[in-house]
């Protein structure tokens, strides 16, 4: 999140279902011990569908700082650095659903299981955190919060 500009694959602008590793996470394990999941296909429960450009703005509303610039990077691109990356090679496999809206519908998985979504907010907030993201706001919280008295710092002291 330093204002410069975030290369995607596919369209900025096609719909697209994210869904947090802890949601997926919750889906397996209820799956795995619900004999009403067995032998059924189950999306996990996901937030509504967002662009790219918009997952940008959104990380940087959250951090704070300005939206940035999203581009593309061409399909060409993308199959020239598969010649040389195992991950780049391995990127093309999904590009598709970045091209169109790749949207999926969680609503057997919700109302079979009672499940819900992380909330978005959330989601971007644990996802700037792996980042090494911290929230200013959150540390003049706890600053404002954190009240001393010259006692406290002596009998901390002794």
């Amino acid at each position: 999140m330093k204002g410069k500009s975030v290369s995607v694959l596919g369209r900025s602008d096609r719909d697209h279902t994210w869904t947090f590793t802890e949601d997926v996470a919750q889906m397996v394990a209820v799956a795995a011990n619900d004999p009403k999941a067995w032998g059924h296909v189950w999306h996990t429960p996901s937030n509504s569908p967002r662009t790219q450009q918009q997952v940008a703005d959104d990380l940087a509303a959250i951090a704070g700082v300005k939206p940035v610039h999203v581009r593309r990077v061409p399909s060409a691109v993308v199959r020239g650095l598969g010649l040389a990356s195992p991950l780049m090679r391995e990127l093309r496999e999904t590009e598709y659903q970045f091209h169109d809206d790749f949207v999926m519908d969680s609503t057997a998985a919700k109302a079979t299981f009672g499940l819900q979504p992380t909330p978005w907010d959330a989601v971007l907030i644990a996802t700037l955190r792996s980042f090494g993201w911290s929230d200013p706001a959150e540390h003049a919280e706890q600053i404002s919060r954190a009240t001393f008295s010259p006692t406290d710092t002596l009998d901390a002291i002794e």
